[in-house]
């Protein structure tokens, strides 16, 4: 009997195999492998089962993809950058992807260099109501104990 750290482990090298391999991993592939390794549901409520496991399925697969694209998160980096991933997760059409970054279009790197930037930005700018919050706090407290 598996559990789901097992699953997931399972998702996570076959995710990590695929980018080492240096092609595109489709979520979809990912799930239907998945799926076919364990297609032995029967009885009455198998399409229950089947449609539940699915979608718990695509959950995971989605979320070790995922990873890729969180600039903190311990994905590889490729050799001489200190950022740069292997791969990146692109939406191509309604395919959701897993592309090594070789293989990405300078379209497709640009886009997730402005998401960063984006995300940057609206840190530095979280930063700084943080700390004109603090300064209003004191203020308002100087100004009570005046």
């Amino acid at each position: 009997m598996e559990n789901i750290k097992q699953i997931k482990a399972e998702i996570r090298k076959m995710v990590q195999d695929t980018v080492d391999s240096g092609t595109i991993g489709h979520v979809q592939f990912f799930t239907a492998k998945i799926m076919a390794d364990r297609a032995d549901i029967q009885g009455q409520d198998a399409d229950f089962y089947t449609i539940c496991a699915r979608e718990t399925i695509v959950g995971m697969v989605k979320s070790a993809v995922a990873k890729y694209e969180k600039p903190e998160a311990e994905t590889p980096i490729l050799d001489g950058f200190e950022h740069l991933r292997t791969a990146y997760p692109v939406h191509r059409g309604n395919d959701h992807l897993l592309v090594p970054v070789h293989l990405c279009t300078d379209e497709e790197l640009e886009a997730r260099a402005s998401e960063y930037e984006a995300a940057a930005n609206g840190m530095r700018n979280h930063a700084k109501e943080i700390r004109a919050y603090i300064q209003e706090r004191r203020d308002q407290a100087a100004s009570q104990t005046a």
